[in-house]
Order: C-alpha cells, then structure tokens, then sequence
C-alpha cells in the first residue's frame, strides 16, 4: 500500500514536480527521511509510515529486555516518558519523539494480558471524559506540526487508550455491521484520504462544500485498494507465517502447561 501510493503520487498527482519526488524516493522507500519538501496533503501522511516502521522494527528487541527485567510496564511507562522528554529537548527524532503514543497501546495490551486494566477505566466517568477530550481535539485543526499539534495528538492517543479500555470490560451489546466494514478499510482509508484531499482541492478549490465527494471517494477508493492490494497480501502473510495457523486449544486454555499438568 505504501509503494503503491507513492506510485500515485508520482506518476498521476504531482506528475508536476515528479522530478522532485523523483529525488526523494530512496529516503522514502528505506522510510528514512521526514519528507521536508511539501508537495501537499498526499506527502503529509507519509512521515507517520516511516515513524511506524521504525517503531515495528525497534519494538521487538524492547519487548525482550522488557520480559527479561521483569516488570514490562514499568519499562514501556519509562519509555514513554523518556519519549516525550526528548520531544521537549526538540529531538530531530520523530520515531523517539513520537514512540509513547505506540507504547500507549503496548502498555494496554500487556495489562489486558495480565489481567489488570485498571477498573476505575470502565466507569462512564472516564469514558465520557476520554468523548470529551477527543472532541475537543477533532475541533480544533492542527495547522502545523509544532507543540501544540503533538501534545494534541499525545491528547488524543491516550483519549483512545482510555475508550479502549473502557470497551474491552464493557464490550458494546449493538453490532454494527458498517462501522466494522469502515474498521476493516480504515488502514486503506489512512493511506488514501490525502490524495482525496489533494484531488478534491486542486479540482473544486473549496474543500469543505465537496465534503460527501471527498467521503465517498475515500471510502470507494479504500474499498478497491483493500480487496485488490491489502487483504491479498495479508493472506500471503498467514499462509507463510505462524500467525495465520490456528492456536491449539490446549495451549488457549493452558492444558499443556507446566502449571496444568
């Protein structure tokens, strides 16, 4: 998805300024350069693969030394604090300066496999309070990535962390099929949206007016590029990787664990 996005920008978007794209794409595709040249909203998204990548890259050998100290939370708690730390010094780092808001899901994680999300996560309290937090920060635009755009979006991740917790001791009773159907395209919908910005804004010049336009071509597009690149791909994955085999039930249930027997 990633290669195939900055194929779209190249040869279709800014075909303009392709020469330009043209010399940034070795530090785009070893997801080593912030992108410092703006071409538009298409360009914007395309810092945060790198900083994910980076983070998929570092997290394994951390987890191990997390599980050989012993105390997993502690040390990603620390992690995230020295993460936003360096942030504050101005760090040219965006994987450290933006590591904590990946560590807030770890973290979750960890507790849910322990068993020990904090109770007081699943009152309406805290789930009305992490509502209003993240209201607050889908209305107020973030026009550029400076201190008040990152704490912002720090505002925003632990906001989920806390609804994710919520929900996972509160499962919702409702289901609902087309938020699920927009979950599993959303990572297309990621990639995507700002190539829609950038169309919608360069042929109708009024982005806010063309908002249905922009919506449908979003979801359209992220529908065609999840069936025809992403979901084949990830059934590539499980047939070579032990993630797509299923656990044996006695391991599930710690039948043939050291403890059972």
């Amino acid at each position: 998805m990633y290669v195939a996005q900055i194929m779209i920008l190249w040869l279709w978007l800014y075909r303009d300024d392709a020469d330009k794209l043209l010399l940034q794409m070795p530090a785009l595709l070893t997801f080593t350069s912030d992108f410092g040249v703006w071409f538009g909203y298409s360009v914007g998204v395309l810092w945060s693969l790198a900083v994910e990548f980076w983070f998929y890259i570092t997290f394994p050998a951390l987890l191990f030394i997390a599980r050989k100290a012993g105390y997993p939370v502690t040390f990603f708690l620390v992690l995230m604090v020295m993460s936003i730390a360096a942030r504050l010094n101005q760090t040219e780092s965006l994987t450290l300066a933006y590591y904590h808001q990946f560590l807030i899901g770890v973290i979750i994680a960890l507790l849910v496999d322990d068993q020990k999300v904090p109770k007081f996560l699943a009152t309406n309290i805290a789930f009305n309070s992490a509502l209003a937090v993240l209201a607050i920060c889908v209305a107020i635009p973030i026009t550029a990535r400076n201190f008040a755009g990152y704490f912002q979006g720090t505002c925003a991740a632990f906001a989920a962390g806390v609804l994710v917790c919520y929900w996972l001791q509160r499962p919702p009773r409702a289901s609902l099929p087309i938020l699920q159907g927009i979950g599993t395209i959303s990572y297309s919908a990621y990639l995507l949206h700002p190539i829609v910005i950038d169309y919608v804004w360069k042929t109708k010049q009024h982005l806010p007016s063309h908002i249905p336009t922009f919506v449908a071509i979003t979801l359209g597009a992220s529908l065609v590029t999840y069936l025809a690149i992403e979901r084949p791909f990830i059934a590539l994955a499980h047939r070579h990787t032990r993630f797509g085999k299923p656990r044996e039930q006695g391991v599930v249930q710690g039948a043939n664990t050291p403890a059972a027997l």
